[in-house]
């Protein structure tokens, strides 16, 4: 029995059947695992991991192209992946268009392009209207668009172009996507509570340094954030809590021109499964990408109750001009990050840092309680700093500041073990280092100290020359595996 066992963790499993649906396919994965993975590729792309799920049956909105997806299945480990599907297809057909141009349309016209409608808000209304309808809503010029969109789970919609006179502001919405639309306004731009399945695509979002943050998404799943401009904020461009399955990939990311006090970005309140990959994070405060943070427990949703921030891979991005670390994990459970530049970071503090997240309980003391008897980190009467960081890996990146301009205190800071509050659930003591991995790194940094052991990696030994311009590196170290 346990060579049958055995036999099933390392096997490949089967290609997975595939329909394709209106604008999305449906994926239905073999043999029986307790988790399965997909992995998908484009026409002319490389394969990349798109889903994880407890569910066989997996559904995926897809732009227009040609495709195949395979699998991985767990049982007590990952199986290696398996037999890729035939090429599928999804095609571009909407059952419905409607035009918008504010400056020669009529918000009683048919929506057509011969004869469109003025506002983004009458089109929202009649997408509400029709929500077994799939919709492409073609926007041209300055747009009248409502600041609330609410209660919507219907077929695909998608708004191409234009710029909206108002801010996003979403609650339960699903399926829709944004695709090259302009929002700069003096304030946030775009949030999202209890989404599923939203795309920003080709956004140019800029909350002009009065965003609390310019993109802020809560308690929601499968997220897309790609190639867009996101910026104009006095505290976070990109502010993620409790959100699952999503890419951040792709985007050019800051505070603004005015750096502000905080970071540019982080995923934390039990954000899981999230994918950052391709972007130039730059011109920050507290710090550029943080995997955890602090979070209150009540706005955590279960079963994501305990670390800040699981399953994260951070992958090839550049990130540049941060005050404080360039990257940092902060109550992270299996955080993987590499291939990364990190460029002029770290002036104030350091270059990197593992330390512990923090926990509060904001207000709702009823939800803190059911969360604790539930088995999560946290209560009321336990504030504090305190929830671990546990299977970090920190590799193939290169850090390098100018000479004469080295992180202020460490390369690394890596916060000691703490003691957590009685009742909070956390095993004692509580660790930022249990089971971190830091190797094949490139540090090109004069701090005064390492702050950590760095054997395995360069430690101010090898010029990465990293272009001033474009912050790339002309020398790097040939990369080892990251681990699943």
């Amino acid at each position: 029995m346990l060579d049958l066992l055995a036999a099933l963790a390392v096997a490949k499993p089967p290609a997975p059947t595939v329909v394709v649906q209106d604008r999305a396919v449906v994926v239905r994965v073999s043999p029986v695992a307790q988790r399965y993975r997909l992995q998908l590729k484009a026409a002319s792309q490389r394969w990349r991991t798109t889903r994880t799920s407890t569910k066989r049956r997996i559904r995926l909105a897809l732009d227009p192209g040609r495709y195949r997806v395979r699998a991985e299945v767990k049982h007590r480990r990952w199986s290696p992946p398996g037999k890729a599907s035939r090429w599928f297809t999804v095609t571009a057909n909407y059952a419905r268009d409607l035009w918008v141009d504010p400056a020669n349309g009529d918000d009683t016209a048919t929506g057509t392009q011969a004869q469109p409608l003025r506002s983004v808000t009458e089109a929202w209304a009649r997408v509400r209207s029709r929500p077994e309808v799939s919709t492409a809503v073609h926007v041209t010029g300055l747009a009248e668009s409502p600041g609330y969109w609410e209660n919507h789970d219907g077929a695909p919609v998608t708004f191409l172009g234009g710029r909206f006179s108002n801010d996003i502001n979403m609650y339960r919405v699903s399926h829709v996507t944004f695709d090259s639309v302009r929002i700069h306004r003096a304030g946030d731009v775009f949030h999202c509570e209890r989404c599923n399945d939203i795309t920003l695509r080709r956004v140019d979002f800029d909350g002009e340094g009065e965003a609390h943050e310019t993109i802020k998404v809560n308690q929601s799943s499968h997220i897309t954030i790609e190639d867009s401009i996101v910026t104009g904020t006095y505290e976070n461009a990109i502010d993620f809590v409790a959100v699952q399955h999503a890419r951040i990939v792709g985007n050019d990311i800051s505070n603004g021109p005015d750096p502000a006090t905080d970071w540019c970005a982080y995923v934390k309140g039990g954000s899981a499964h999230i994918t950052v990959r391709d972007n130039r994070i730059h011109d920050c405060g507290t710090g550029g990408f943080t995997a955890g943070q602090g979070t209150g427990f009540e706005y955590m949703v279960a079963p994501w109750l305990r670390y800040e921030a699981e399953y994260i891979d951070v992958f090839d991005n550049v990130i540049h001009d941060t005050d404080g670390a360039g990257l940092g994990v902060n109550g992270g459970h299996h955080i993987r990050m590499s291939g990364n530049v990190l460029h002029h970071v770290g002036y104030r503090s350091h270059a990197v840092e593992f330390v512990h997240g923090a926990r509060s309980c904001d207000g709702d003391t009823a939800v803190c309680r059911a969360h604790n008897a539930a088995g999560g980190w946290g209560g009321v009467g336990v504030d504090g700093q305190y929830i671990p960081n546990k299977d970090v890996w920190f590799g193939n990146n290169v850090i390098a500041n100018d000479p004469g301009r080295g992180s202020q205190w460490q390369l690394v800071q890596v916060a000691g073990p703490v003691d957590p509050p009685r009742g909070s659930n956390v095993p004692g003591p509580s660790r930022a280092d249990d089971d971190l991995t830091i190797v094949n790194n490139i540090f090109w940094n004069e701090a005064p100290e390492n702050g950590y052991p760095l054997t395995g990696n360069r430690v101010n030994t090898l010029d990465p020359q990293v272009d001033p311009v474009t912050h790339l590196p002309g020398v790097r170290m040939p990369p080892v595996d990251v681990p699943d």
